[in-house]
């Protein structure tokens, strides 16, 4: 699994209303503006995929990942000034 970080500016997105799988949802175009995407290390994972625990710390794990990498795009989208 390659874990993937995304920022953008919310203000360059258009939110449009769509049903998915017979349920509605709400889809969201970036249409124009600045992103940034950090790419992570490679994440490799054993064990059985019927395991409800297993598939739950593999799931938390890869969140984490994705959330780390998501902070590190937006500190470079949006530089905090260090003065």
């Amino acid at each position: 699994m390659l874990p993937i970080g995304i920022s953008l500016n919310d203000k360059g997105c258009r939110r449009v209303p769509a049903t998915f799988e017979g349920e509605p949802d709400i889809i969201t175009w970036y249409l124009s503006g600045p992103y940034a995407i950090t790419i992570g290390k490679p994440m490799h994972f054993l064990g059985d995929a019927t395991d409800k625990d297993f598939v739950r710390k593999v799931s938390e794990n890869i969140m984490q990942n994705i959330r780390a990498l998501t902070l590190d795009s937006q500190r470079r989208l949006c530089p905090i000034p260090t003065d």
